[in-house]
């Protein structure tokens, strides 16, 4: 179905495009590099520089060594988690206010321990929640322009012409395990599956492009969307 992949009212609406000031400069702590990379490719566009670390002692690391002005960390990781760098950074002088964000997919945000940190996502999250906790954390003022899509994907005859090929897609097994990986919010799990699904078929290239790019933005429903067509 063509409403599928065109989706009109995301014409010309207003998006993030970057930031007013100088740069500033944001700590990603995960043992996943695929969160890392979700989160990397989200923020450098819009202008920030962003630092990665894989567990608590690298990030706690990476603090002394490039100042950050805010930290966006997991919880449950080796080496050192997510508790422990919170409680090491608040019982330093010189971090004791840095800004922290914290976001999980196994930890509630009832069995966190109430201080230390400034916000709680869920896994997955949407962007919109992350900028705007952003901004408010950061003091930004956002600079808008007008989102356009691809010409491609609004000229609907070169677009069916490639509906076949973009259709090629999973098996209903396939599509089952990625639907519970979805319900989820795995997106670990998710990219793994599709890495694995293209590198049997490689007919489904375009089926794995789309959905690692979903999952790259944390598009859980979208996902959903997309794998429920071949259940």
């Amino acid at each position: 179905e063509i409403p599928h992949w065109v989706d009109a009212h995301e014409a010309n609406r207003k998006v993030i495009t970057g930031y007013q000031g100088p740069p500033r400069h944001l700590l990603v702590v995960d043992d996943h590099w695929e969160n890392r990379a979700i989160l990397r490719d989200l923020l450098k566009p819009l202008g920030f520089e962003v630092i990665e670390a894989q567990n608590g002692q690298e990030g706690f690391e990476k603090v002394v060594e490039h100042r950050p002005e805010l930290v966006i960390t997991d919880l449950v990781m080796p080496v050192m988690d997510g508790f422990e760098l919170i409680r090491q950074l608040r019982h330093s002088d010189a971090f004791e206010d840095l800004p922290i964000l914290v976001f999980s997919a196994s930890v509630l945000e009832e069995e966190i321990p109430k201080t230390g940190y400034h916000a709680f996502l869920s896994k997955p999250f949407h962007a919109d929640q992350l900028l705007e906790l952003l901004r408010v954390h950061l003091r930004l003022t956002w600079n808008y322009g007008t989102y356009t899509p691809p010409q491609a994907a609004i000229e609907l005859a070169p677009a069916a012409e490639k509906l076949p090929e973009i259709l090629v897609g999973p098996s209903p097994e396939q599509a089952a395990i990625l639907n519970d990986l979805a319900l989820m919010g795995d997106i670990h799990g998710i990219v793994e599956e599709v890495t694995k699904f293209h590198q049997e078929n490689p007919q489904l290239e375009a089926f794995t492009q789309h959905l690692d790019s979903l999952a790259k933005r944390y598009e859980i429903d979208q996902i959903e969307d997309l794998v429920k067509r071949f259940l």
